[in-house]
């Protein structure tokens, strides 16, 4: 199994689903690289840093956990008023590049899109979609048996490195077969 970014936090999901519940299904070799394995740390880094080189990328996180996690969110508790006026013709019209978006929201400042309440874990905004998070991240899961690759680039600044290093400290604690 191989895949990069999204599909990278994908393959490993994958490699987990196989081992449960099909064990007949053996697997080689799991290739995961530069993947949203915890989404929460993921979000928070973007937070902290108050930066993210593809902003469309945080309106597409809680979409999707609002409609994979029938959460029924007020996307103005989360986004300010200008990406909220936009957010079906930018994001969700799948008319524009990342990079027109980009230019759209015009700025790579995570403040410059998100409510202070969505920029502050602790808001009792966040519990629902904080919960979100977690049950859709791969970290806290059972991990694969079969040999892991793993890598991730120090300066991601699109997935932070952060979620390297939280899915290699699982994978020690569980003595998996791992590479990175």
């Amino acid at each position: 199994l191989m895949g990069f970014s999204q599909g990278g936090a994908v393959t490993m999901s994958v490699a987990q689903l196989l081992e449960a519940s099909h064990p007949d299904v053996k697997i080689r070799l799991t290739m995961a690289g530069g993947g949203p394995y915890d989404i929460c740390a993921t979000y928070d880094k973007l937070i902290e840093n108050d930066f993210t080189d593809y902003p469309c990328a945080i309106p597409m996180i809680i979409q999707g956990m609002d409609y994979g996690n029938d959460l029924n969110l007020d996307y103005s508790d989360y986004f300010l008023p200008r990406m909220v006026e936009n957010l079906d013709e930018w994001i969700n019209s799948k008319r524009y590049t990342m990079g027109d978006i980009t230019q759209l929201i015009g700025s790579k400042k995570v403040s410059s899109i998100m409510t202070p309440d969505a920029m502050d874990k602790t808001s009792p905004k966040m519990t629902k979609l904080y919960n979100a998070m977690l049950d859709n991240s791969v970290i806290g899961k059972m991990m694969p048996r079969c040999p892991i690759y793993l890598f991730h680039s120090l300066d991601d600044t699109v997935v932070p490195y952060v979620n390297a290093y939280n899915i290699m400290e699982m994978l020690e604690m569980q003595d998996c077969n791992v590479m990175y």
